[in-house]
């Protein structure tokens, strides 16, 4: 009897670390090291980086206003960003900085605390991919 339930311990050890794994697996953190799925996300990442730079030079310019037609179209780059991504987490710091490129179509003030939480996700996550984008904000 003894053996049985050693056996029995040990499938159920097995089967809760190939659950684990399996779990992770499917964990976000991990990114598809597929060559299409890296191409495309460095594509996405390198989308960012232009867009960054226009965002960087409004706020530079001291006025939303006059920059208005600079940044009418980084939320459509964005979106192509986020269209050519295939990792869940590189989709969501591309989203966080879409909706504040969005919020500034409403306001002429940017939540430069939550712009600089974008660029820092979106730097880390695509520091993965192999591209290191300088998304500093100005005057930091």
């Amino acid at each position: 009897m003894n053996g049985i339930s050693q056996l029995g311990a040990r499938f159920a050890g097995i089967a809760v670390i190939t659950a684990t794994l399996a779990t992770m697996t499917a964990c976000s953190l991990v990114p598809d090291l597929a060559p299409e799925s890296l191409a495309a996300n460095r594509d996405a990442c390198n989308t960012v980086s232009s867009v960054w730079t226009a965002l960087t030079s409004a706020i530079q310019s001291g006025d939303l206003t006059d920059s208005a037609t600079a940044l009418e179209g980084l939320p459509t780059q964005l979106q192509a960003a986020i269209d050519t991504s295939r990792d869940a987490n590189l989709d969501e710091a591309l989203s966080a900085l879409k909706a504040q490129l969005d919020a500034l179509a409403t306001t002429a003030v940017p939540d430069v605390a939550q712009l600089a939480s974008a660029g820092a996700a979106l730097a880390t996550r695509c520091t993965v991919f192999g591209v290191t984008p300088d998304l500093t904000m100005p005057g930091m």
